[in-house]
């Protein structure tokens, strides 16, 4: 919901195709735009506490990042956006998606957002487990990244799973 909220409020602000990469990333053309860290917890079954963090090139200089950055990454200082009204817009979109309380079209609209997540190979490095190779095969219902093994299993990773998911050609 909140990646799904803050890229509704940067496409209406900046006039940008602002996507999607699983689990929480934002692009623009290709690079980096930000990145959202989510953490809740529950009692029992029912959710108890979440706080987002939404992180956003706003107003970095990305001439002064060292160049790897720079190749990867993109930022909105050239849009003359003020981060209070980026802000206002993201929480306005946060409400609007939260009152709705409807996580299938939540999926649906992280989907129509989404880049990459299809027919991407990836190298994936649990939290438990030796790191492997697979091909995306797009967002499952429930929100997780779907993928293909190459021994042609299916699966399902969620992002409590997954410590770094790469590019194949990244590593």
């Amino acid at each position: 919901m909140t990646a799904v909220a803050t890229a509704e409020a940067l496409n209406g602000l900046s006039g940008l195709d602002v996507r999607l990469r699983w689990p929480n990333d934002l692009y623009t053309g290709g690079l980096k735009l930000g990145g959202i860290l989510c953490e809740g917890s529950f009692r029992g079954s029912q959710p108890e506490n979440f706080v987002a963090g939404i992180g956003i090139n706003v107003n970095q200089q990305l001439a002064n990042l060292p160049a790897e950055v720079r190749r990867r990454a993109v930022g909105l200082s050239e849009h003359g956006l003020d981060e209070r009204d980026i802000a206002a817009h993201i929480v306005s979109r946060l409400e609007s998606w939260w009152q709705m309380r409807d996580p299938s079209r939540i999926v649906f609209r992280f989907r129509e957002l989404a880049e990459g997540d299809e027919n991407r190979r990836v190298r994936v490095q649990p939290r438990a487990g030796d790191a492997f190779e697979a091909s995306t095969r797009g967002i499952a219902a429930d929100g997780g990244l779907a993928i293909r093994l190459d021994d042609d299993t299916e699966r399902i990773l969620y992002s409590e799973d997954v410590i770094h998911l790469l590019e194949s050609d990244d590593h």
